[in-house]
């Protein structure tokens, strides 16, 4: 479904036409460009069933006192045990709830982390290490509604009386209804991260940095040599939004800007405005500068661009991309630059393009007659 997305998208924005056929989709322009998607019984890794033994990779800055807020909101007294923790993309949402899991771990006995991508059912049912714990498997005919009903019955059943935390990553609007029907006991703790609020849902709102957590969060990249006025300047401009912010240090760590001067010429019209959607967008284009990448990393980028923004090993990332040995083993040292540089995040064992860099990589990559091929490359072999 989300190659399909970027594949519309793409399309859309070069005025293409998208035929359905049976064994894949093809553009038809004014190239009259030919392309299939090949069918393939290999599947995309899903993410992980996780609980406490297990690390998770947590964001460089604590945010205690917002872990500490969001903590009181999930154990209000009386309080429903579901609640929507909402914010524009890239403020922090899911590094705050990595952070409060690793904070809150004498709270939980068990943690599930489910990505969404497609419906919520879904998710949970193609999540394999989910149903290995829960000793589940299911026949090809049964409906997804019964799968689903049966993976909350032995939830119920296998963690009655222990409290488990529920964390339902990347939910909309459009999930409002499945999530109601998620049927958990009330030790079950049931926390979406939306990028907006969802009606009839209780909210908490990620908030942006505090101007401390701002300075901490650059200086890990850039320690020193850096005017403090200039800073609080950028930090303001930015809206203490915290991966423009680590995107600019690293960019700067990394010479894709020489000085902060740089920066800030791209900030004279923001005069610190919240960002809106569409500003973020528009800010990122500008920011993210692709364009300066060397080829191989670029090329990686866009491969990255159009999976699930999850979180991913690299062997799973191999796998995805179908490398070969020698092929992983160079792709390994272009994916340790993207990390260094800030286009991916984690580490190895914990990978992730996040959504705003896909964007980025895309728009870097529109389809024009000189990349086209190697933008649909990124989908297969034709």
């Amino acid at each position: 479904d989300h190659l399909l997305f970027v594949i519309e998208d793409e399309g859309d924005f070069a005025g293409w036409e998208l035929q359905h056929h049976g064994e894949g989709d093809q553009f038809v322009g004014d190239k009259h460009i030919h392309y299939h998607l090949p069918n393939t019984s290999r599947e995309i890794p899903t993410p992980k069933f996780v609980n406490f033994s297990e690390s998770l990779p947590t964001h460089l800055v604590k945010r205690t006192q917002l872990v500490e807020q969001l903590h009181n909101q999930i154990f209000k007294a009386g309080g429903d045990s579901r609640l929507v923790v909402h914010g524009i993309a890239g403020i922090g949402k899911t590094s705050l709830l990595r952070l409060y899991a690793d904070h809150c771990k004498g709270d939980f006995q068990h943690l599930i982390w489910v990505e969404c991508h497609g419906s919520i059912a879904k998710a949970c049912l193609e999540n394999g290490d989910l149903l290995a714990h829960l000793q589940l498997s299911f026949p090809n005919s049964m409906p997804e509604a019964e799968r689903f009903s049966h993976i909350q019955k032995r939830l119920r059943e296998q963690f009655a009386n222990q409290t488990c935390l529920v964390v339902i990553d990347n939910v909309e609007a459009g999930h409002a209804q499945e999530m109601r029907q998620i049927l958990l006991d009330t030790n079950f703790k049931l926390v979406f991260l939306s990028r907006e609020p969802i009606q009839y849902f209780h909210s908490f709102v990620a908030k942006e940095m505090q101007p401390d957590e701002s300075r901490s969060l650059f200086s890990f990249y850039l320690p020193e040599g850096c005017d403090e006025h200039q800073l609080q300047t950028l930090f303001s401009s930015v809206g203490y939004h915290p991966f423009a912010i680590e995107m600019i240090s690293k960019h700067l760590q990394n010479g894709v800007y020489k000085s902060l001067d740089d920066v800030l010429k791209l900030m004279e019209r923001r005069q610190g405005k919240p960002f809106t959607g569409s500003d973020l967008d528009d800010f990122f284009k500008k920011l993210v500068r692709v364009d300066k990448l060397p080829h191989d990393e670029q090329i990686l980028l866009l491969h990255l661009s159009v999976i699930p923004p999850s979180t991913w090993s690299f062997d799973e990332l191999a796998e995805i991309l179908n490398l070969s040995p020698e092929k992983a083993a160079a792709t390994r040292q272009l994916a340790f630059s993207l990390l260094a540089k800030g286009y991916l995040s984690g580490d190895m064992k914990h990978l992730q393009c996040h959504q705003i860099i896909q964007m980025a990589a895309r728009e870097a990559n529109r389809p024009t007659a000189g990349n086209c091929r190697e933008l649909l490359d990124a989908f297969g072999k034709p």
